[in-house]
């Protein structure tokens, strides 16, 4: 039990929020209509507990090392020509997600580049 729980009374009825403790065994506990009380921690149960008010240190990273600016990898592949390559054979798929359900079902689209050419496109979906 801390300051900010709302507790009810085992013995009486009603309850509060805890505003303060008297030693170890009485609390002070605040009704709805701001009276205080004096009530045996013992006739008290916690029904809500007010975490807002937990003083929690800030998380800091620690680096063990300064950490250097990554620079991008720049990948060069040869170019492949297939033979036969030069004539446009470029497709476009839709392929149904649910094969069950054409009707009702979306698609997935594919653009096929069977080509030796780079071929630069847009797709848009409304």
């Amino acid at each position: 039990m801390k300051i900010g729980d709302k507790v009810r009374f085992l013995s009486e009825v009603g309850g509060g929020i805890v505003k303060s403790f008297q030693g170890k065994d009485m609390v002070l506990v605040e009704d709805e209509d701001g009276f205080d009380f004096p009530i045996p921690i013992r006739e008290c149960v916690v029904i809500d507990t007010d975490n807002y008010n937990l003083k929690r240190k800030p998380v800091t990273p620690i680096l063990s090392e300064i950490e250097k600016p990554v620079q991008p990898a720049i990948v060069s592949s040869p170019v492949v020509e297939m033979q036969g390559g030069d004539v446009l054979n470029i497709m476009l798929a839709f392929v149904p997600k649910d094969i069950k359900a054409l009707g009702s079902t979306s698609f997935e689209t594919y653009l096929v580049n069977d080509t030796n050419y780079y071929l630069y496109y847009m797709y848009a979906n409304a």
